[in-house]
């Protein structure tokens, strides 16, 4: 009788070393650390060779009256720093002439500072003509995405106190837009929802819209309590106290909130996630 039991033989595996695919992986970590590192520095070298390139782009820009114009219209943060085109004109023909930058960058010092990152670049100089500049480019970083063309803060003056004053004014200015801006949607919503058949229009395009009370008759209830508190909401946020928001970003989400005391007792509630409407609520 013959023997078959060798064709059902199977080798036994020698026992893989546990460390082996530790150190590849630890190897695959640290060279995509170092490659990623060098981008960096790559990048940063580079952000810091354009500061000069910006200063003499803006310096081209400023020197007339329809590129200033048109400057200042591409950049939507100008318009809440400034608060109209008129007083960011105003402003450039004020120092125009004192900003005529050399063609060469100088060396950094007192008179020329430049910050820079991957996606943001910030530069102070100072012109021969005695006027300086301090500007702000924001790319939006890799997950967020640049207003305009990135200009956040363009600022002239006469020297280095004016300067560090008109920033915290303008710091200032651009929060009461934003906070403006952010009462005025909020305030729309509510004005919105007081109207007849104001819910159904706030519901359209939005999928993910909800009430709070999530009972359609018991936020119809409430809504006919609140609704001539909802429609007396100013559009002034200076005369409304007991309001509130917070805001919550993301990679790829960003979520504001927005809460106000009605004047005849109750809550309302308004949330918005990249910039749509999801939620209304009366309490």
């Amino acid at each position: 009788m013959s023997d078959s039991s060798w064709d059902t033989y199977t080798p036994q595996r020698p026992a893989r070393a546990w460390w082996g695919p530790l150190v590849l992986g630890a190897g695959v970590l640290a060279l995509a650390v170092l490659l990623f590192g060098a981008g960096l520095v790559f990048s940063m070298r580079n952000m810091h060779g354009a500061s000069w390139v910006l200063v003499q782009d803006l310096a081209t820009r400023l020197r007339t009256e329809d590129r200033a114009r048109q400057l200042y219209r591409a950049n939507p943060a100008l318009a809440e720093a400034y608060g109209s085109e008129e007083a960011f004109l105003a402003r450039v023909r004020e120092l125009r002439e004192g900003f005529r930058p050399p063609p060469q960058a100088p060396r950094e010092g007192p008179d020329y500072r430049v910050q820079a990152s991957p996606w943001r670049l910030w530069v102070r100089v100072k012109a021969p003509g005695g006027t300086w500049l301090d500007a702000v480019v924001d790319h939006g970083g890799p997950f967020g995405q640049a207003r305009g063309e990135g200009l956040v803060r363009l600022i002239l003056a006469r020297d280095p106190e004016e300067l560090r004053s008109l920033a915290k004014t303008q710091v200032a200015a651009i929060r009461a837009a934003r906070d403006s801006a952010a009462w005025r949607r909020f305030s729309e919503a509510a004005r919105t929802l007081a109207d007849p058949g104001g819910l159904e229009r706030l519901r359209q395009g939005s999928g993910e819209f909800q009430t709070v009370p999530s009972d359609p008759e018991a936020f119809r209830r409430i809504l006919e309590q609140r609704r001539m508190a909802l429609q007396a909401l100013p559009e002034d946020p200076g005369r409304v106290s007991g309001r509130s928001s917070r805001s919550q970003r993301g990679p790829f989400r960003h979520a504001w909130e927005g809460q106000v005391s009605l004047p005849q007792g109750g809550l309302f509630r308004a949330r918005w996630v990249n910039d749509r409407l999801v939620l209304v609520a009366l309490d």
